[in-house]
């Protein structure tokens, strides 16, 4: 308890600014049931080979209404604290999120039709008719729907969620203007890292997305995802996406992607060290016009880094929010860079 403890104090020492309020729950007991008298035997040794004697008793109750043919919603609560949050509810701050808490109603699956909330009826009638709604949409997983229900404040908690899943991209283009083209995107999908190039496969990134469950990018609501739509002359992206820059912002790293490595002490290697976004567009340039091969490859390693640094960034943020991530998030796979 000593350690948490400390890690609280330096939480709060570091985000004092952005901490609006600090309370502490207290723990609550799980609640059990046996297992089913109509559960497979086999099922019931296999639980108790990994030390389950028992079950939640929602996993209880969802067992008996599945046997009787009923349909049945199961929500359980995760790490993320998703259904933990009501400031997603309009008219919903921090104020009333506490006074709604304290009154007993924890998490989304409290909030029942008994006109007992703590808040005036508009508000009231708000949460009745947008819970259900954020509920279908975690247990469907619609990250898209999660997305625009909860303000941007709040996209920590769809990352903690779906990191396992999260795609990366990053661009790289002509120039700064508004008519500059998208010259190079790199993507990191599944571990595998990939490069597409103007005028050779950049067509085939857009494919890949249609498999992609969250995609993630450095200031891509600002620059990459217009210029990727453009680029596409489509309406939209055909999967969810979600700006790194402002998780890290409302976390307290403020800057670009290179002063936000510098802060968590993430070091580039030194053939793409100082490389820069204007070195980018003189790379293309110099490939485009005298097809010198070595710089086309130290613009993919640019571009790629980008892309390699921002998972390990997603794990700084999430350990700030108290989010257990594998440790190995943490280390950069500069590795692949030897395959863009």
């Amino acid at each position: 308890m000593a350690a948490f403890s400390d890690l609280i104090n330096e939480f709060e020492n570091r985000f004092h600014r952005e901490i609006k309020a600090h309370n502490s729950l207290a723990p609550v007991d799980g609640t059990y049931a046996p297992f089913p008298e109509t559960l497979d035997s086999k099922l019931a040794t296999v639980l108790q080979n990994q030390g389950i004697e028992k079950l939640f008793a929602h996993q209880d109750a969802a067992f008996s209404t599945i046997s009787a043919d009923q349909d049945t919603l199961l929500v359980s609560h995760t790490a993320s604290g998703k259904t933990l949050s009501f400031q997603h509810v309009q008219g919903i701050g921090p104020v009333t999120e506490r006074r709604i808490k304290n009154d007993g109603f924890q998490d989304w699956t409290a909030i029942g039709g008994d006109g007992n909330l703590p808040v005036s009826d508009q508000i009231a009638d708000a949460l009745h008719d947008e819970l259900p709604r954020s509920l279908a949409a975690l247990n469907n997983q619609d990250i898209r729907d999660l997305i625009e229900r909860f303000d941007t404040p709040e996209h920590w908690r769809i990352m903690a969620e779906f990191f396992k899943s999260a795609a990366y991209f990053d661009i790289e283009t002509s120039g700064f203007g508004r008519f500059s083209d998208v010259t190079m995107i790199a993507s990191l999908i599944n571990g595998q890292l990939q490069t597409f190039t103007r005028h050779q496969d950049l067509d085939t990134f857009l494919d890949l997305l249609d498999d992609v469950p969250l995609l993630v990018s450095f200031n891509g609501n600002s620059f990459d995802v217009p210029k990727l739509l453009d680029h596409y002359h489509i309406p939209e992206l055909p999967c969810p996406h979600l700006d790194l820059r402002w998780l890290c912002y409302h976390c307290g790293y403020r800057g670009g992607l290179k002063e936000i490595e510098e802060m968590l002490g993430i070091s580039r290697p030194e053939i793409i060290n100082g490389v820069n976004g204007d070195d980018a567009t003189w790379l293309w340039e110099r490939w485009e016009l005298t097809d010198d091969a070595d710089a086309l490859q130290v613009l993919r390693r640019y571009c790629a880094a980008d892309v390699l640094t921002m998972p390990a960034i997603v794990a700084y943020v999430l350990q700030a929010r108290q989010i257990s991530v594998p440790a190995t998030m943490h280390d950069v796979p500069w590795e692949l860079l030897e395959t863009a």
